[in-house]
């Protein structure tokens, strides 16, 4: 399978990294209750009140190839204008015919999506409320909490000002295990066994402000042995959240004059 191919599949780390939905159940974990009527509070928040930017970066190595996958997602909920950006390098140490650097590029001005390849911009098959839908399934889903093995959380006195949340987690929510497995498998163009990939870093760090989860940033690395065969998976993934009172500025790129803005 060539590169090119698993950076396509790659597409989909910019917005599929969701986590195990938390328990109702209140639990003694510190900060946890908080941190998760702060999600509830965040992912009721009317679309209109709120604008996303989410960035997402990935490294995959195994079988002397290497893919870097880099992607950044604006978008306007109020509005529906939404930017993204992907860029996908690739390299392989056996055919260097298969290297490539593809940088891909979709935004919609609410109304009409189009794609951009150098300096072209031409419309996309894709409607805006294909391309709506594909980026607003933003929410803070959480993990539970038997999976936490250290943390580190500051909450602040009166809860206006900015509280921060880090979990260090010992093993991963199954969702995100079976994106592992997926991402490996597209690489190594074989069947993965989830129990053979281990974990060396899940860290879930939060900031609530206003009783809102304004930021959320994921960094997972892990390695996969199989024989002779390894492999590594490492990812970065930060999603913030601005209310649309705060003066929040969108701006997208230069469109075709017969377009609306």
């Amino acid at each position: 399978m060539s590169l090119l191919v698993t950076a396509l599949v790659g597409i989909g780390l910019v917005f599929s990294l969701r986590l195990s939905s938390a328990p109702h159940s209140p639990t003694t974990l510190e900060g946890y209750d908080f941190l998760a009527q702060a999600a509830k509070a965040t992912n009721d928040l009317p679309a209109f009140q709120s604008t996303i930017q989410i960035g997402s970066e990935s490294t995959l190595t195994g079988l002397a190839n290497t893919m870097d996958i880099t992607g950044v997602l604006d978008l306007d909920r109020q509005t529906g204008k939404a930017s993204l950006m992907l860029t996908t390098e690739g390299n392989s140490q056996m055919d260097t015919g298969q290297d490539f650097n593809v940088t891909t590029q979709l935004f919609s001005d609410g109304e009409n999506v189009y794609e951009r390849a150098g300096t072209e911009t031409k419309p996309s098959d894709m409607t805006a409320a294909q391309f709506r839908e594909a980026c607003d399934g933003y929410r803070i889903e959480l993990f539970s909490p038997d999976l936490v093995d250290t943390q580190n959380v500051s909450i602040a006195p009166n809860h206006s000002d900015a509280s921060t949340l880090v979990f260090y987690l010992s093993a991963l929510p199954d969702e995100v295990l079976a994106s592992v497995v997926e991402q490996y498998e597209t690489l190594l163009d074989e069947s993965v066994v989830a129990a053979e990939i281990v974990l060396t870093k899940a860290q879930f760090a939060y900031v609530v402000e206003d009783g809102l989860v304004t930021s959320q940033n994921i960094q997972i690395s892990t390695k996969y042995q199989a024989g002779v065969r390894s492999a590594a998976y490492q990812t970065i993934s930060e999603i913030n959240l601005t209310q649309s009172s705060k003066d929040y500025s969108f701006t997208l790129p230069p469109l075709p004059q017969t377009t609306r803005q």
